[in-house]
This record gives C-alpha cells, sequence and structure tokens, in this order.
C-alpha cells in the first residue's frame, strides 16, 4: 500500500481551502515547514502509522491513527485513509491519460482536475459550466 500526505491549497473560483494527495512525503528537514505553514495547530490529522507522521501530536495537532495491517477502518476511532488514498489513484489516472506531466505542473494539474470533477468530466460540460461561470461573474448590463 501506497503512503501520502496532503497539500493544502486555495480554491480561487469558490474562496475555499482544500486538500490535495500527494504519494511521497517531504524530505525530513520539510516536514515541519509543509505542515505547520499550513495546517492550523489543534486540527485533527487522520493518518496511517507511517513513521514520519508520528510527530504530529508533538507538533499540537490532534493525530489519529490506522494500522492497516489489522483495518481499513479502525472500529474504536472511525480513523480512515481509504478517501484520500482513492482520491489520489484517481488523479494518478488523469495524469496518465495525459501522456506525461512535467512535475511543476502539478498544482496546477490538480487544480483542473478538482475543477473538472466538480464542473464537468467532458470537454462539452466543462466548457459550459466555464462560460456559466464567466456569465455569472461579468453580467452583461
Amino acid at each position: 500500500m501506497k503512503q501520502g500526505y496532503l497539500n493544502s491549497r486555495h480554491d480561487i473560483l469558490h474562496g475555499a481551502p482544500y486538500f490535495t494527495a500527494a504519494e511521497t512525503p517531504p524530505p525530513q528537514s520539510n516536514y515541519d515547514h509543509n505542515v505547520c505553514g499550513v495546517v492550523v495547530a489543534g486540527t485533527t490529522i487522520w493518518s496511517d502509522e507511517w513513521a514520519a507522521y508520528r510527530q504530529l501530536a508533538s507538533l499540537g495537532y490532534v493525530h489519529q491513527t490506522v494500522n492497516h495491517s489489522e483495518h481499513f477502518r479502525d472500529p474504536q476511532t472511525g480513523v480512515c485513509t481509504n478517501h484520500v488514498e482513492a482520491y489520489w489513484n484517481a488523479v494518478k489516472r488523469r495524469f496518465k491519460k495525459m501522456f506525461g506531466t512535467a512535475k511543476y505542473m502539478i498544482p496546477a494539474y490538480l487544480d483542473e482536475h478538482m475543477w473538472r470533477e466538480r464542473h464537468g468530466c467532458t470537454g462539452h460540460m466543462a466548457l459550459l459550466s466555464l462560460q456559466r461561470h464567466i456569465a455569472a461573474r461579468y453580467p452583461v448590463e
């Protein structure tokens, strides 16, 4: 089973924060900065029991885990990380359909994936949704 972590991003269209999944953690020296810079202390974080996540509680987070070798969902706490893992697999499938991706463009690809998921999976539906958003933002007087 692959491990992962979450990046915080901001949805420009809706003005709401959201999280994106990534398959590999940042280098250990940047780990504290990456989490502390985007996740407010006191936030509850669910993860598997990967060793690098053990320090989250000492950084001021409520850290709850699930042991994937025993359960998909912890029967006592309800902690489950399957949703973010499934979402990351869907993102990777989209990347494969693109016949290659540029590493520096991954945040933009993730933005597009989430936008299409919300507003139209097909090109035609995405175009109609984009036109509606433009019309709502810039009404003709």
